[in-house]
């Protein structure tokens, strides 16, 4: 993967909202798909190294927003990590129906 800035990818990748740098997980951003919202890491010019399913959108956000890049997983209620290397379910996923 080349490397790119915040910058270059709020001016030629518009799919991908409140684009940030994390420590060690790259340039990151969200974009929301159908039925989930994803946080996708280590953005590159035509890809990206993995992403991680979130409910909504503001779930997503609140996550990138305070994921310091430290642990491996950010914080939140993620679905599933799907990346190059494979995927995983997120162990401590809580669904509506869990109630």
């Amino acid at each position: 993967m080349s490397r790119i800035t915040v910058e270059w990818v709020k001016d030629n990748l518009p799919e991908y909202l409140n684009v940030i740098e994390i420590p060690s997980k790259g340039v990151c951003g969200l974009s929301v798909m159908i039925t989930t919202t994803g946080l996708f890491i280590n953005l590159d010019t035509d890809t990206y190294e993995g992403r991680y399913c979130y409910h909504t959108y503001a779930e997503a956000r609140d996550a990138l927003r305070t994921w310091d890049g430290l642990s491996e997983d950010p914080p939140g209620n993620w679905i599933k990590y799907k990346s190059i290397f494979g995927s995983k379910a997120n162990p401590n996923y809580k669904s509506d129906d869990d109630d």
